[in-house]
């Protein structure tokens, strides 16, 4: 994968991501039941994006870049689709009302 190939890929994961995080976002705040965890959900996606982004420049071929761009592709998509409110709501709700 080309250098130019390697960043256009990542570029548009990265601007497909803003725009869904942006109408969830809107969603969400349009929403009758908000959840604080949206926010921080969509603040680790993209610090998830970027060290994903990161891991792949420092690999120097191609099949390496390839596998950690599918495996970017892959947790983005569960974190993105109800994996990270699931995360945040078992650890921050479920676990506070057990420890009390």
């Amino acid at each position: 994968m080309r250098g130019w190939i390697f960043h256009s890929l990542n570029i548009i994961i990265l601007l497909l991501m803003s725009v869904f995080n942006l109408f969830a976002w809107f969603g969400n705040a349009l929403s009758a039941v908000s959840t604080p965890g949206i926010s921080i959900v969509f603040g680790v996606s993209y610090i998830l994006w970027g060290i994903f982004y990161v891991i792949q420049s420092l690999k120097n071929t191609n099949i390496w870049r390839i596998t950690w761009f599918l495996i970017s592709l892959i947790v983005l998509w569960y974190w993105e689709f109800g994996g990270g409110t699931t995360l945040y709501n078992f650890l921050f709700i479920y676990c506070s009302f057990v420890l009390t």
